[in-house]
């Protein structure tokens, strides 16, 4: 696809972060000019600000990208790594309102969702 995209892992058997993916996946929607986002829902903090965010409306497990011009969202997991039961939980809701809702373990698997 692009030169940008070279630093995550393409051979079998070989596997980057979860960062690493979300990012090679970001700069692909970026380059193809899709219309996305990313919550940051993940990452540590401390309980006041955990406490905030949560009254805010931040949600546990929510999708990695929602991808608004494709009617799609995508979970990301690495290697052998599946969703989380709150994870399948929104996939499942998205799913019931129309929306395709898929997790990929790859760039691979990743971009040939966003083929269709």
């Amino acid at each position: 696809m692009s030169t940008h995209l070279k630093y995550w892992p393409q051979s079998k058997g070989q596997t980057g972060t979860e960062e690493a993916l979300q990012n090679a996946c970001a700069m692909a929607l970026e380059l193809k000019g899709v219309v996305f986002y990313h919550c940051p829902n993940g990452g540590n903090r401390d309980a006041v600000t955990g406490a905030k965010l949560k009254k805010a409306g931040v949600k546990e497990g929510v999708p990695d990208l929602i991808i608004l011009s494709k009617l799609l969202v995508i979970e990301l997991k690495v290697g052998y790594n599946k969703p989380t039961a709150e994870q399948v939980w929104w996939l499942e809701k998205y799913r019931e309102i129309g929306w395709r809702a898929f997790w990929v373990n790859s760039l691979d698997e990743f971009l040939a969702l966003i083929e269709e």
